[in-house]
């Protein structure tokens, strides 16, 4: 917990002295404090080191219950005129955020020239650079590739400005001789600076539109602090992808990426289990043809009503039906005999205990059968039928592991079940066919 004064958010790490009624503050650090404790107890130099010798420093001093009582209300005081000023990290946030000052449109046309600039500087040097060097030519490539992609996904000039700021790192790293690398990467750095400086103020300048689309939000099963971040990611995304050649303020434009952003995290992290987001706007339509049926009707509307109102197939309002539903925890109690929900529901992957014991009688008569044949003969059908956990191998295989081949094996196979057929050893298997 942290406590800030009135004037400015400072972590309160320290104790707090009133210098006068108006609320001003000093802070005061551990050893000015002691010192205080000092001068106000009048020892004298002597009597401070008679003091210590007569209490060593790992001597313990049992307070009695007055000091007790006086060291809790000391406490509670100091404790309670922190909370006088204590203010939490949002208030302090939206406090750094009011000082930020808004740009006017030739601030903002200027910021945005000189990222549109910087970003054609940058593809215009990797483009007209006439080299054979293999590096050079792979980034012009890679370039090239996605400047094609541009009109349809105005954000793919941030990543083609760190695919070149990224290559040309690796061919410093890798050849550091090269002067070509050096100077490209030197220059591209420099215009990288000057692009985030401008991406900076124009962040910094919007901070407080997030805060007022943010706050619409609220009760959506995400904190006022994660709606802040969502916002601020969809703020940045906007600065990357803006035009001003467009003649729009960039706050109009950057309100539709905030949005999105907010509600895209909504959909993404508010549940247990996550839901793809066209799902999710699925079952809000489901939900908005349902109440405006059941305001209409005056009952509720039936899954081919909603479905063709909706003009959607009855399959999909059926899913929606199934799958809107929150997920209940397993350990939801049932009745009054500390029972949970778990403990109702069956586990189909489980073996019931009667299976599994039958299952390991039929083991142990198994094993009493074979040992019955000759020890060649129970080797075979073990491999041949994968009676020991393992999978059924074939003649071929096993003629192998016996140096024999496939047609002897299976005459021995032959033989070993022939002896197993015996009405006398088919008995103790009777109970496990009926």
């Amino acid at each position: 917990m942290k406590a800030y004064t009135a004037e400015k958010c400072l972590p309160f790490d320290y104790l707090f002295k009133r210098k006068d009624v108006q609320g001003d503050y000093e802070t005061l650090n551990d050893e000015q404090v002691l010192a205080e404790k000092f001068e106000d107890a009048d020892f004298s130099l002597d009597d401070r080191i008679d003091l210590e010798r007569r209490e060593p420093r790992n001597s313990f001093h049992t307070p009695d219950y007055e000091e007790e009582e006086e060291t809790e209300e000391l406490a509670d005081s100091q404790i309670s005129e922190a909370q006088e000023f204590e203010e939490d990290h949002v208030t302090c946030y939206l406090k750094e955020v009011s000082t930020y000052p808004l740009l006017t449109q030739e601030r903002e046309t200027e910021l945005a020239q000189v990222i549109r600039e910087g970003q054609e500087e940058l593809v215009k040097m990797v483009a007209d650079q006439a080299s054979e060097d293999r590096l050079i030519m792979d980034l012009h490539q890679k370039v090239e590739k996605l400047i094609g992609h541009e009109k349809a996904f105005p954000g793919v000039r941030d990543k083609i400005l760190k695919v070149i700021l990224r290559t040309l790192e690796r061919g410093v790293l890798e050849n550091p001789e090269n002067r070509l690398y050096s100077e490209m990467l030197t220059r591209i750095q420099q215009i990288m600076r000057s692009i985030d400086d401008s991406k900076q103020e124009m962040v910094k300048a919007n901070l407080r539109l997030v805060l007022s689309i943010a706050k619409r939000y609220r009760g959506r099963g995400m904190s006022f602090d994660d709606l802040i971040q969502e916002g601020n990611l969809g703020l940045l995304k906007a600065v990357g992808r803006f035009d001003h050649t467009k003649g729009n303020r960039f706050s109009t434009y950057a309100t539709w990426w905030v949005r999105q952003s907010i509600i895209r995290g909504i959909y993404d992290k508010t549940r247990t289990i996550r839901l793809p987001v066209h799902f999710i706007e699925l079952k809000n339509l489901f939900f908005k043809v349902f109440y405006e049926l059941l305001k209409e009707l005056g009952r509720e509307p039936t899954a081919q009503e909603i479905a063709d109102r909706a003009n959607l197939p009855l399959e999909k309002v059926q899913m929606v039906l199934t799958l809107a539903s929150q997920p209940i925890s397993l350990e939801t109690p049932i009745g009054e005999d500390e029972q949970r929900l778990g403990d109702f529901i069956e586990d189909d992957r489980s073996t019931s205990p009667v299976d599994e014991c039958s299952d390991r009688e039929l083991a142990e008569v198994t094993r009493v059968l074979l040992s019955g044949l000759q020890p060649r003969e129970e080797k075979i059908l073990r491999l041949r039928f994968g009676l020991d956990g393992q999978p059924a191998e074939t003649l071929e295989k096993i003629g192998k592991t016996f140096k024999v081949s496939k047609e002897r094996i299976r005459q021995i196979e032959k033989k070993a079940l022939r002896k197993l057929r015996n009405p006398n050893r088919q008995a103790s298997l009777k109970a496990f066919i009926e």
